[in-house]
């Protein structure tokens, strides 16, 4: 959990418009060669509301995506997307390691962001989440994580988590190791005052054309 790495990640949550499907030819969203600074990305569909479409990009740097949405290509990319979706937001997280490429690669992935309670330290939360990453490894369909901070939300950690499925996960949660690891001494959650989570089914790359 690092705030030193100067790749970031976009996360795009996308409510489909009623009648619409995105369908497979929206992985190729630019429309437009590679912007600078693409490192890579994948789409998916929101487990707990599949009528939620999601991005996750890896950029090089902040400055590479603020750079492409003032570039003359993107009003053209706006337009593209703007007829099949009703509503869009995003937030970044500095994630380590960077980019976090196998975490979101097939299966199910976990997004989480942490409030912290008020009070808390990010240093403090980084011990936490230390010791946390380090149990979480020998989970019950476990595959890969990363973790860091929101770039939005000073005070938000944001933890991605590859899993079998969303089964998987919550089946780790409700056992005796999770509850342990999650809420129990040096648990992940102890700092914690507020908790978002999603799950995404990943449905394959974004393959902007060179």
């Amino acid at each position: 959990m690092s705030e030193t790495d100067q790749g970031v990640t976009e996360f795009v949550f996308m409510h489909v418009a009623e009648g619409s499907q995105p369908g497979e030819g929206h992985e190729n969203f630019f429309g437009t060669p590679r912007a600078p600074g693409f490192l890579n990305a994948r789409y998916g569909w929101q487990v707990e509301d599949p009528s939620v479409f999601h991005w996750i990009i890896n950029w090089r740097s902040l400055d590479d995506h603020k750079a492409f949405m003032t570039s003359p290509e993107y009003p053209a990319f706006v337009q593209k997307i703007t007829p099949w979706t009703s509503n869009l937001s995003l937030f970044h997280a500095a994630l380590h390691r960077h980019p976090p490429t196998e975490v979101f690669e097939g299966l199910t992935t976990e997004l989480v962001k942490l409030h912290l309670k008020e009070g808390v330290t990010k240093e403090e939360m980084t011990k936490t989440y230390h010791i946390f990453e380090e149990r979480l490894k020998n989970a019950k369909g476990y595959h890969a994580h990363a973790g860091g901070w929101s770039i939005e939300d000073d005070n938000c950690a944001v933890i991605v988590i590859k899993w079998d499925d969303k089964d998987a996960h919550t089946d780790w949660v409700k056992s005796e190791e999770g509850e342990d690891i999650l809420r129990g001494k040096e648990g992940l959650l102890c700092n914690v005052d507020k908790i978002e989570m999603w799950h995404i089914n990943d449905a394959g790359p974004i393959t902007p054309p060179e």
